[in-house]
Order: structure tokens, then sequence, then C-alpha cells
């Protein structure tokens, strides 16, 4: 996070619930943790340090609480960092990678359609960004995936601004 904090952004960090001081039962990606998350998303938006772009960055559970928080829709999140989270959970299907985009984009499925995704998907395993998570249609970024997303981040942060 230090890299982060170097840039110029700050870092929250939250025990979702059931999780270190947080009240609750620990249910992961569930829709109370969504709205959990989604909550605090809009409650750092509004503090006065703030500059209500709120972005996620994250591996593991951290990656699918992004995905989680995003159907959400909550409306200052900007970005999301998640990258590896097919490792414990098996990766993704192109199905649901497409529904997460159509919700956190706010997209129609006219708009992006599952075939336009698949040939994204394509593109991107061409250019060794993405990977087959084993034999299953699914997929997780790779190494150099997960760099181009970070640098995307920083190129974002160039041209917007921070995200909080």
């Amino acid at each position: 996070m230090q890299l982060y904090l170097d840039e110029g952004y700050a870092y929250v960090a939250m025990d979702t619930p059931g999780m270190g001081r947080s009240e609750g039962v620990w249910d992961p990606v569930s829709r109370t943790e969504g709205e959990a998350i989604h909550d605090m998303i809009e409650h750092e938006a509004g503090l006065d340090w703030s500059t209500g772009k709120i972005g996620m960055i994250g591996m593991s559970h951290y990656c699918w609480s992004q995905w989680n928080a995003a159907r959400t829709q909550p409306a200052h999140l900007t970005c999301l960092g998640a990258y590896d989270g097919g490792n414990t959970v098996g990766g993704w299907t192109a199905k649901q990678i497409h529904s997460a985009i159509l919700t956190t984009f706010q997209l129609s499925a006219k708009a992006y359609g599952l075939n336009q995704l698949r040939y994204d998907a394509h593109k991107l395993k061409g250019h060794g960004l993405l990977e087959r998570d084993g034999r299953r249609y699914a997929y997780r970024l790779t190494a150099k995936g997960v760099q181009v997303a970070l640098l995307f981040l920083f190129f974002h942060k160039r041209l917007c601004g921070p995200l909080v």
C-alpha cells in the first residue's frame, strides 16, 4: 500500500460484517456484505478529505468483495483493481464477468454484449494478460495482467486525479 500512499492516495481498511472488530456473521460475497461495503464507500466519499472518487484494490477475497460491492452500484465507486480472485474460488466464467461489468458500469447487454466480452477476452489472452483457469471456461488475470491493471490506476490518476 505504501506505493499508493506515496502517489497521493488515501487507504481505508474495512472489517466486513463478522470480521475483525465488526459485528455480525461473516458471510462472504453475500448481499449483506455487499451492502455494508456500499455503505462504507458512500461514507468515505462524504468525508472532508475525500474527493468523492473511491477505488478498491485487492486479491482473493478482497477481489470478490469488490465485485460484490460493485453490484450494489455505489455512486462514488469509480475504479476496481480486482485481481487474482480466481485462485481461491476457481475463476470467473464469461457470463459472471459480463454480469459484473454490466452492473459496475451500468451498461445494457445491448451496449456491451456477451459476444463482445468473449472477443475482448480472446484479445486479452492473446496479449498474455488473461489466462484460462484450468480446464474450465473461467478466467483470471496473469501477473502481466495485474501489472497492466496497476498501470491503468496510475494512468487514471494522471488524467482524472486520485480516486479518493
